[in-house]
Order: structure tokens, then C-alpha cells, then sequence
């Protein structure tokens, strides 16, 4: 499409509005007037992830536990000596189902941190939580004794039986999670009086083929606030369902119900995630241990990573500090201009076959919120994963994205996701709308949503932070 002509009776700071017949087709309102430089991340988390609609104002869901944990040695004793059999407490967090269940079992074949091997040979549940196991060693190259040590973990390898015997005396119960968060109510609204609505500017141009007024030319709008009312709301939105935290159901203002809070990607990935930082700008041993803790929770080779400006920039001083020395080879050169230095270092990739794509996230660093002075947000760096995970979702399994926007559908006139299946709703109240609704000689502008934020396999994250 063209635009014609533009003209204006107001001045360039005065507050107009208008419908929100052009901000349907952002194809065609994005060419009409210049809009505040954010980058829609949760578009891009939408791309890696998906969306989904919910039908409750809550949703939950559940993931599996790890199938072959460790158990860690909360304390022993000598049982036969020496060094041949051990008595291990497990520790209470190695219990499930109120403490009554653990997941080491008689004849398993365990190996302590120091390399020493074991059998288990006697287990005792009298004590709930604080369980017991014999361990004995498998010859007498090992010292099962020594190697029991409080606090260490201890890996559960493999199993022993003897011909002719019985099998395992108990089963592991399979153990499931569950999440639960919130859908919350975002809304952005703008009024003006009848009077200032006589104060309108013509726009004329050529609505392009497809559209719904293909081929008229032109109306009267209000764009500057138009344009003004959509991206306060998107910025409210995307950073709520990235950085709000779950509320404690005392949020009330006055006689309303509850203001319900969803639990924001970020909030969630710290709480459930893993955590590391690092101390100045990264470094190849910040990248040794995303690859420790990936391994650890079994999670694909190829990951992203978004993170804000100041942990962007360090990773530009670290890639370029790789090449002093020789240290790497790198084209200085890019494209015809050969007097150029390209340092867009954006993906890291290592012997062990991890690959790193790293992504700036613009919402880390907005000036008037997330990137105001002291905030940490900008020197933050999210590892994510970007495969699927088996869950049971509302009840159904199934294969589930990392990251998942759910919204719960608004009904009603109005209702509407580019004009589709109400993902939002935006509609007019007061006597100037076009369906007068009250007497109050006003037109205001509403635009509403309900949605929250689903992040599947937090373990999988990582949530690091630079040391204050």
C-alpha cells in the first residue's frame, strides 16, 4: 500500500484517539506512524514455544521425575568392619509420598564419588523420611566405609542377582509433579470527551488487496494515541507474563475480587531452575558449566541462550578476548568493507557437542522499566532448552513446548485475535462510541486479556546471574 497524504489538526504532543479499526492489521498501521522501539519478545517466545488456549482461569500441569535419581548420604555407621558394610541414612529429600517411599532398593549397585562399588544388601523404612541401606562391598579392592560420606551423593549404577533367586522385593512408584499457575487480566485503556473527538485527522490511503476495505481510500483517526494505547499494552502484557510473580491471593483493592498474578517465565525458571553466576563478564568456564548442568538434567546438545545487554556486551568482550594471541581465528572483514570489524559472535559451539545460540532480549533492558538504574535484568542470561518434554497437561499427555503462552478466550462484541477467536477483546464505552452505552459524554477505548505463562522442564534452564 501508499500513503497519500497525512495531515494533522493537532499539535504533535496533543492526546487523540481512535478506534482500533487499523491496529486489527499492524501490516497497515506500522506504515502510518512510527512506533516505540520495542522488540516484541514474547513474540519470539511464542515462535520457540507455543499457544495454547485454556478454558479455567487456573491451569497446571505435570512432569516427570528423573527415573534414576542418586540419594545423598545424610549420615552412617560401621556395620561390618572393616570397611565392608556400611548402614546409610538417605537423606530426606531422596523420600517421596510423605517419606515413606525412597527409590534406592535391595540389590541395586551403587558407586560413591571416590569410585568405590557396592551392593545393597538390606533396607529398612521403618522411619519415615529417614530411611536405611546396608551397603556391602563388591570385593576388596573397596573400602565402602570411607567412602560413605555425609552430604555426598551416591549413584545408583546398576544390579545384582543371584541365579535362581527372587527379584526386586518393591517397585518404584512413578512420581509425577505438578505446577500450577494463574491466568491474569491485562488491560490499557483511553478516553476522550465528545468534544475532542470532533478533533480528528484525515489519513488517506489505499487499503491494500485482502484486507477488509480493500480499495476505499482513507478515514478519520486518531493515530498518535491509537498507536500509543496498543504498545503500553503490549509492554504491560509481555513483561507481566515475563517477569510477574505468582500472587498470595491477598491482592485486593477495595470490594473487587482478587487480582490474580500469573507465575512470569523468568520468576519461574529461578524458583525451579538451576542457578550460576558468573563475576565480571563470562568466561569459557561460565560455558563449562552450562555444559555440567545440561548434562546433569539430560537436555538436548543445541540450547539458546537470551540474554540482556550487559551480559551481550561482555559476551562480545569475551569472544574477542578468545582472540588475542591466536587464541581463535576470526574474519575481520565483513561483507565488501574490508576496514570493518565484525564481533557478532552469536553462537558458540564445543568439542562436547553443545551448541550455544545466543539471542539479545530487548525486554531485559527497556529504559523506563527492566533496564532502569541498579535493575539486574540486563546482565541476566537464560539457557533454554528448545525440544519438547513428555507432560500431562489439564489432565491429557502429551508433548509440550519449553515455553507456552495460555490464554483464556474473552467473550463477548469485540472479541477478537486479528479479528479470529478471542485471544483479546477491544470494544468502546460512553455516549460517543458508536454504539452509545451510557450517558456520560465520553468515548473510551479498551483493550483486555486474560493469559499466563506455562514453562515445561524448569531443570532444564539455566538462570544465571552476574555476582553483585
Amino acid at each position: 500500500m501508499s500513503i497519500q497524504a497525512f495531515a494533522s489538526t493537532l499539535g504533535a504532543t496533543d492526546a487523540i484517539v481512535s478506534g482500533f479499526d487499523l491496529m486489527h492489521m499492524p501490516e497497515v498501521f506500522r506504515q502510518l506512524v512510527g512506533q516505540y522501539p520495542l522488540q516484541k519478545d514474547l513474540q519470539f517466545l511464542e515462535e520457540m514455544g507455543a499457544s495454547e488456549e485454556v478454558k479455567q482461569t487456573s491451569f497446571s500441569w505435570q512432569e516427570e521425575n528423573r527415573i534414576n535419581a542418586p540419594f545423598t548420604v545424610a549420615s552412617k555407621s560401621t556395620v561390618v568392619g572393616p570397611g565392608t558394610t556400611v548402614r546409610i541414612t538417605l537423606a530426606a529429600e531422596d523420600h517421596y509420598s510423605n517419606g515413606l517411599y525412597s527409590s534406592v532398593r535391595v540389590n541395586d549397585r551403587v558407586e560413591f564419588r571416590n569410585g568405590a562399588k557396592g551392593l545393597v544388601i538390606a533396607k529398612n523404612t521403618t522411619v519415615a523420611s529417614a530411611h536405611t541401606i546396608d551397603v556391602q562391598r563388591v570385593n576388596t579392592n573397596y573400602d565402602v566405609v570411607a567412602a560413605a560420606v555425609a552430604g555426598q551423593k551416591v549413584a545408583i549404577m546398576s544390579s545384582g542377582f543371584a541365579e535362581g533367586g527372587t527379584g526386586y522385593s518393591e517397585s518404584i512408584l512413578p512420581v509425577l509433579t505438578t505446577f500450577t499457575a494463574k491466568c491474569q487480566i491485562i488491560r490499557e485503556t483511553f478516553k476522550v470527551t465528545t468534544s475532542e473527538q470532533t478533533n480528528k485527522s484525515w489519513v488517506s490511503f489505499v487499503w491494500p488487496a485482502g484486507m477488509p476495505n480493500a480499495g476505499s481510500d482513507g478515514g478519520f483517526y486518531f493515530i498518535k494515541a491509537e498507536g500509543d494505547t496498543y504498545d503500553r499494552y503490549n509492554l504491560r502484557r509481555e513483561l507481566g507474563l515475563l517477569t510477574n510473580d505468582e500472587d498470595d491471593g491477598l491482592l485486593v483493592i477495595g470490594s473487587d475480587p482478587a487480582i490474580r498474578q500469573t507465575r512470569g517465565f523468568i520468576p519461574h525458571v529461578k524458583r525451579y531452575g538451576e542457578l550460576m553466576d558468573y563475576v565480571s563478564k563470562p568466561s569459557m568456564g561460565t560455558f563449562e558449566t552450562f555444559q555440567r548442568l545440561l548434562n546433569k538434567n539430560f537436555s538436548e546438545k543445541d540450547v539458546m541462550g537470551i540474554m540482556g545487554l550487559e551480559f551481550g556486551m561482555e559476551l562480545t568482550s569475551f569472544g574477542t578476548d578468545l582472540m588475542k594471541n591466536g587464541g581463535v581465528l576470526y574474519n575481520s572483514s565483513t561483507g565488501a568493507k574490508m576496514d570493518s570489524l565484525g564481533l557478532g559472535f552469536n553462537q558458540y559451539s564445543f568439542a562436547t557437542g553443545y551448541n550455544f545460540h545466543m539471542k539479545g532480549m530487548a525486554a531485559l533492558n527497556h529504559a523506563d522499566t527492566t533496564g532502569l538504574t541498579g535493575f539486574t535484568y540486563p546482565s541476566l542470561c537464560i539457557i533454554c532448552p528448545t525440544g519438547n518434554k513428555k507432560a500431562i497437561v489439564d489432565g491429557t499427555a502429551k508433548q509440550v513446548a519449553p515455553i507456552t503462552i495460555r490464554w483464556k478466550k474473552v467473550v463477548g462484541g469485540g472479541a477478537q485475535d486479528g479479528g479470529v477467536n478471542g485471544r483479546y477483546k477491544m470494544w468502546y464505552t460512553g455516549a460517543g462510541a458508536d454504539i452509545p452505552t451510557n450517558d456520560v459524554l465520553s468515548r473510551q477505548l479498551n483493550i483486555a486479556a486474560e493469559e499466563g505463562m506455562q514453562v515445561m522442564g524448569a531443570k532444564r534452564f539455566i538462570y544465571c546471574s552476574k555476582v553483585a
